[in-house]
């Protein structure tokens, strides 16, 4: 799972300028003023338009100056153009050499590109600054990317992340294709394709020369400056160490390139959407609404176009257009977002018929399937996207909310699997813009017109802006945090750089993440630990020794069928076979676990009648983000041996054999594997036995099984008045689990396993605490309910808290935090309250008692001034709890406002105390005390030998807070 972490660097993406003055000491060739290939008052042929614009014929065409004007127009109006072909490219220029573009162009009139510096321009040139940026795309291999702005395209290198080259459009490019709209990376990042205002596509070349380095720092040699020097062994800064300390990433230095005008390509019907892939380009048209699909180079018969009508599709609706496309190159699939709202999956027909399938129509183009139909409005899908890891696919509606849906396979079996839920409503997100998952598929982000989000695979919210404080985010200009238009991962998802509305800046947020992402290991489940692109943190505030791991072997031949979607793979042993069985023969014994997708798969082996070995498969639990085998963990972890808790032979009633699973929004357990693979082993069909449920409101990371407790991180979004930037930091959560488990045992009638549990548990401090959770949890329950006697479960709750000392603090801080309607049924299943009240008493527990007088006092059973209340003043009197007077006084002259209740209980009091006093010759007369130290110390230990030897929860709160409202 993925956090973000710190604040964000921001680098601005339009605020370069240069001049010919400084063109001749700076990497300027780097900068082009592009005119792609648009003529300043003629076209080729010397004709030229009304406006000086060049004249272009035909729908689709290339304006290289090679590019022949033959061309052809189906019925329909779609078009077929064979798209000129530019020669391969050469080699990459050093900044010192004139650009690539004028050896090109220069012979043809100034079609094409010229630098900045050079006399097209007037001898000056720049960059223009402060235009909005409207796309941003990277490149497959994550090594470059590139933005976009109306009038120019900066292509940046990701570590160190700096600008490689910027292209700037001339004003004649601009009034004769229009301004940019959208950017298109091949996926060898060799080709650049612009979309424009005006239907046509722009294509740049790319070269790197990968020997070539601009922006080499060099610092002189001088005794006052320190330097540390850094070897890359095998690198290219071997023979000469760098004079600086590089960042992650950024050993290799900055590589020159040199970018080139391609072509233009001009689509009459109207440009609806395009994609890149690695053979062709696919553009959606508008009128008519059809695919044309476009090589980069010609196939063997020459032909470089085809196109299909979507009218003519009979999988898609007649009267649609297509609005949005994408594509995942390890599942070889695409999805289109069409006019009406529907998404489809759509393969091309080359490869169905590659795979064997001779059914297909050779003149179609594409095979697709609806998955997604809108039922309402909200429901209309915007934009889709795959995620190869998981076989799922997103599709993102109208509303904000995310519909994903689970690829079983390639004939259309898409089934929906969950929702992501819009974290606020559709009115504060704005609309959904964007969505990307994370490079390893574990992490989903959405972009909205007012903010973003993230979540776990399956669907646990992680993060999101929308908390953020509009007033100090418009002061401080973070837009980041107010909208985005565009998202992308980069560095192996340790970093995502964000595009925000009508913004020139680049902002980059650092990413961590769980290191289960990288490496499914007991260990890295055990341990809380988070990696970045510059550090790693590991959570160490509990102790676990570290223990080498003992592992086995087993293959998979026929089992499973594609090895990288298998994420985690544990196996468990029956117990006569770790203490008494032969280490070599634990593969015809073990079952296994492993994570495929998002589904645990259990493997029990059996032998077939010839005697072999063979292993019958179950999925147990779908939706899985990740899985613990609490075995493991035994065999990572030992505990003490101080320790007799969750020994080998303290096993039954334990929760060493539990299994965990966690299912995107709640975390669930199986308290004994055992369980699972007995009901696994007997009947297929046979459902398994029930999990515990435990809901958590944070992505948990670890079980603690020692500690009782689930730890988890949340972010937390800092705004700070005193600080003119917002940061992210983590802030660790927990979750007692003691609590439901032994409700489960209770509600299954298990006593027996609860106690052994609790047991188990009770020297923790926070024991009691856990107690009083669960009878909370019952008890709340029951009172709504109103179950039948035998059907109850707080009988069997009370029976297991009498098995502990706290037993009479928990049942009374309990009344303390409950309405009072709810004492009847709590008390239905108790003793009297007098004789509760009687038992604190001979235990010491003065506060435990005053909450049982309360008790008494609210069920009307005894008088305002009664001889409990003298008592237990007279009690607290001679063990100097002045505290406890002060309280009891204070109830007792609420109990009317004539104060004669206090006056009556005061006389009997002095009685009392004087009788004692005459008895013991201790106290001779009632006076006002003077002051002391915590007297209540004294009296610790008091009372019956089997009184609680520390002062209990209750005798640390105040008695006044037992009143009831």
């Amino acid at each position: 799972m993925y956090w973000p972490i710190g604040t964000p660097r921001i680098y601005a993406a339009t605020t370069i300028t240069t001049s010919q003055a400084s063109a001749e000491s700076t990497p300027a060739s780097n900068f082009f003023l592009s005119h792609d290939g648009a003529s300043i008052g003629s076209d080729t042929n010397g004709r030229t338009g009304d406006d000086g614009v060049p004249a272009h014929d035909g729908s689709l065409q290339g304006l290289d100056t090679a590019a022949p004007k033959g061309q052809e127009q189906d019925e329909k109006g779609a078009t077929n153009l064979d798209v000129p072909f530019t020669p391969g490219l050469k080699t990459p220029l050093t900044p010192a050499v004139n650009s690539v573009e004028h050896d090109q162009f220069q012979l043809h009139d100034g079609h094409g590109s010229s630098n900045l510096g050079d006399a097209t321009t007037g001898g000056a040139g720049a960059v223009p600054s402060g235009e909005t940026i409207l796309a941003l795309r990277v490149s497959r291999t994550g090594h470059i990317f590139a933005v976009i702005t109306p009038t120019t395209m900066s292509i940046w290198q990701t570590k160190p992340t700096v600008v490689q080259a910027v292209v700037v459009r001339s004003k004649a490019s601009i009034k004769s294709y229009g301004t940019n709209v959208a950017l298109l990376i091949r996926p060898d990042s060799v080709i650049f394709v612009l979309q424009t205002s005006l239907g046509y596509l722009i294509t740049y070349s790319l070269a790197t020369d990968t020997e070539s380095r601009v922006y080499k720092p060099h610092f002189s040699d001088h005794t006052n400056i320190q330097r540390r020097r850094q070897s890359h062994f095998g690198g290219p800064g071997n023979s000469a160490p760098d004079q600086i300390l590089l960042g992650p990433g950024e050993g290799l230095g900055v590589r020159d390139v040199s970018v080139r005008f391609r072509r233009v390509i001009k689509v009459d019907a109207g440009i609806e959407c395009a994609l890149a892939l690695d053979d062709e380009l696919v553009v959606a048209t508008q009128k008519p609404a059809a695919i044309q699909c476009i090589r980069w180079t010609p196939d063997s018969s020459g032909s470089q176009t085809s196109t299909e009508l979507v009218s003519r599709m009979g999988w898609l609706d007649k009267k649609v257009s297509i609005k949005g496309m994408t594509n995942d190159r390890p599942m070889n699939l695409s999805t289109w977002v069409t006019s009406d709202g529907k998404a489809y999956a759509v393969q091309r027909t080359s490869t169905i018929r590659a795979n064997g399938n001779t059914d297909i129509d050779p003149k179609k183009l594409y095979k697709g399937y609806c998955f997604h139909s809108p039922v309402a409005e909200t429901d209309r899908a915007v934009t889709a996207v795959i995620n190869a890891r998981f076989s799922l696919i997103a599709v993102g509606c109208a509303d904000g909310t995310i519909h994903v849906y689970s690829v079983k396979d390639y004939a259309g079996n898409i089934p929906p699997s969950h929702i992501h839920k819009n974290p606020v409503t559709p009115a504060s997100s704005g609309p959904l813009t964007t969505l990307s998952y994370s490079p390893d598929g574990y992490c989903l982000f959405a972009g909205y017109g007012n903010g973003w989000a993230t979540w776990s695979v399956f669907g646990k919210s992680a993060s999101q802006s929308f908390s953020a404080n509009p007033t100090l985010t418009a002061v401080n200009n973070e837009t980041w945090l107010a909208g985005i238009i565009d998202a992308s991962w980069l560095g192996g998802a340790c970093e995502i750089l964000l595009v925000s509305r009508q913004s020139a800046a680049i902002w980059s947020l650092e990413m961590a993440r769980s290191a289960v992402t990288g490496c499914y290991s007991p260990p890295n489940l055990f341990r809380t630990v988070l990696q970045s692109s510059t550090s790693v943190m590991v959570y160490r505030g509990y102790e676990l020794p570290d223990l080498t791991i003992q592992v086995g072997q087993i293959a998979f031949h026929g089992i499973v069928r594609s090895p990288a979607r298998v994420r985690g793979l544990s196996w468990i042993l029956p117990e006569s076979q770790l203490l008494d069985g032969d280490p070599s023969r634990d593969v015809a014994f073990a079952s296994v676990l492993f994570l495929v997708d998002g589904k645990l798969v259990l493997l029990q082996p059996s032998l077939n009648p010839e005697g072999q070995l063979k292993y019958d498969m179950r999925a147990i639990s779908h939706n899985v983000e990740f899985y613990t085998n609490m075995r493991d963990q035994i065999s990572v972890n030992m505990p003490h041996q101080s320790s007799n808790h969750f020994s080998v032979e303290a096993e039954e009633g334990s929760l060493r054999n539990s299994l965990w699973v966690f299912e995107g929004s709640e975390l669930r357990l199986w308290p004994d594997v055992q369980d699972v693979l007995h009901a696994a082993s007997d009947d297929s069909t046979k459902e398994l036995p029930p999990t515990v449920s435990i809901p958590v409101d944070f992505y948990p990371l670890s079980i603690l099984l020692g500690k009782g407790i689930v730890l988890g991180v949340e972010p937390d979004l800092v705004q700070r008045r005193d600080v003119n930037f917002s940061y992210f930091r983590f802030s660790i959560r927990t979750h007692l689990f003691v609590a439901e488990i032994l409700q489960f045992y209770l509600k299954a009638n298990n006593t027996s396993a609860a106690l052994k549990l609790a047991q188990q548990y009770r020297d923790l401090e926070y024991f009691a605490h856990g107690l009083e959770i669960l009878l909370h949890h019952v008890l709340d329950e029951e009172v709504e309910s109103a179950p039948r006697p035998e059907d109850a479960v707080l009988p069997r709750v009370l029976w297991l808290l009498s098995s502990f000392k706290q037993y009479l603090d928990i049942v009374v801080q309990c009344t303390r935090k409950t309405e009072v309607r709810s004492w009847r049924t709590l008390f239905a299943y108790l003793p009297p309250p007098q004789e509760l009240f009687e038992e604190s008493l001979q235990r010491g527990s003065l506060k435990t008692a005053g909450g049982y007088l309360l008790v008494l006092h609210t069920f009307e059973e005894i008088g305002a001034a009664s001889e409990q209340s003298v008592r237990l003043f007279s009690r607290a009197i001679k063990e100097h709890d002045w505290e406890l007077c002060k309280e009891l006084a204070r109830f007792l002259a609420a109990m009317d406002e004539s104060g004669e209740t206090l006056r009556e209980a005061m006389e009997l009091v002095n009685i009392r105390v004087r009788k004692d006093s005459q008895d013991t010759d201790i106290m001779t007369r009632l006076g006002i005390p003077g002051r002391r130290g915590n007297a209540g110390a004294a009296r610790l230990g008091q009372g019956s030998d089997t009184g609680s030897e520390t002062q209990s929860a209750s005798d640390t709160s105040s008695f006044g807070a037992a009143s009831p409202s």
